[in-house]
């Protein structure tokens, strides 16, 4: 991994317009997050909730992270030039995807974790399984009568 070019991806994920979308996308998800608390109890507000939150909003940020990782260079044609350097590819492409999934991470799972609180503070642990992107649904925290989650 290259540390000049890993900084000047994540100048690009923080710098553009696009860096605004990423802040909004997480924010608009805790927001409803509050407002299903405020509305409902229970369980149906977290799986709705967190539904949204990995079919919807964590691939919306990840899509939006990869674009904007790539975009800058793709944009004002300096690919070809940072291409033709003596950096291998493979190096540019990590420095690039960790870049990506930094962002993804902060702007993506932490604030389904976060989401996981405010809807259940009783579950931390299905909250940091929601943070790192393990489905956990509410039916396997219920035992059965055998003592295995259904």
């Amino acid at each position: 991994m290259n540390r000049t070019l890993f900084r000047l991806s994540v100048q690009a994920v923080a710098g553009r317009r696009r860096g605004l979308v990423l802040l909004v996308i997480p924010l608009a998800l805790l927001v409803l997050a509050l407002v299903v608390r405020g509305l409902t109890d229970g369980d149906t507000g977290l799986d709705a909730t967190v539904g949204l939150g990995l079919s919807l909003a964590l691939p919306l940020v990840a899509l939006l992270a990869s674009t904007a990782v790539l975009g800058p260079e793709v944009d004002d044609g300096s690919i070809v030039y940072l291409l033709s350097k003596p950096v291998s590819r493979y190096v540019i492409g990590v420095s690039k995807y960790a870049a990506a999934w930094l962002a993804t991470m902060l702007l993506g799972a932490l604030p389904l974790a976060g989401v996981g609180l405010v809807l259940d503070p009783s579950e931390p642990r299905r909250a940091l399984a929601l943070g790192i992107g393990v489905r956990w649904p509410a039916r396997c925290t219920r035992r059965s009568s055998s003592g295995w989650p259904r």
